[in-house]
């Protein structure tokens, strides 16, 4: 890792043993040199934050909105550049990312190919999107199955099966 390293805790008592601080990176990133979190998040307890990121938007930008949460717009959960990071909804948040959640939402296709469109796209009861052209081929499926499972010839089969058993 190369850059300017900047330290914060210069007051602590603590400052010569175990510095605090970031790296300036060339990419413009500030990089979080103390504790991290397993998930890769700088952990700094200062102002009421636990999270360096967002110790670092309150010491230099001013307090985090309500009901807002800050987005990396970097995409690095190390790095505590202010102006890498931007007040949004949770929601926002987590559509802008690269996990499950966010992976569905941008799908424009079911995966057999059939378009989300306004006809073609169900919602079910736990808000999920299901595709209809899918659903109605799948009953077919089901319906098809169903019938040949009954069918005359099989039952009588079944019928005989079972007389053949009782007569034992």
């Amino acid at each position: 890792m190369t850059g300017v390293f900047v330290q914060l805790n210069t007051a602590s008592h603590m400052a010569k043993t175990r510095p605090v601080g970031y790296m300036i990176a060339e990419n413009g990133c500030w990089l979080w040199t103390g504790c991290t979190e397993h998930n890769g998040y700088g952990q700094w307890r200062a102002h009421g934050e636990k999270w360096a990121h967002r110790a670092a938007y309150r010491l230099l930008k001013g307090p985090i909105p309500d009901g807002l949460t800050l987005d990396h717009l970097c995409r690095n959960p190390g790095c505590v550049n202010p102006h890498h990071l931007e007040p949004v909804t949770h929601r926002e948040n987590v559509l802008r990312g690269e996990g499950f959640c966010a992976r569905k939402a941008r799908q424009t296709h079911c995966i057999r190919s059939h378009p989300f469109d306004a006809e073609n796209t169900y919602i079910d009861k736990r808000g999920c999107r299901q595709c209809r052209a899918c659903i109605r081929a799948k009953n077919r499926r089901r319906a098809k199955n169903r019938r040949r499972a009954y069918s005359p010839e099989k039952r009588a089969a079944q019928y005989t099966k079972g007389k053949a058993r009782a007569t034992r």
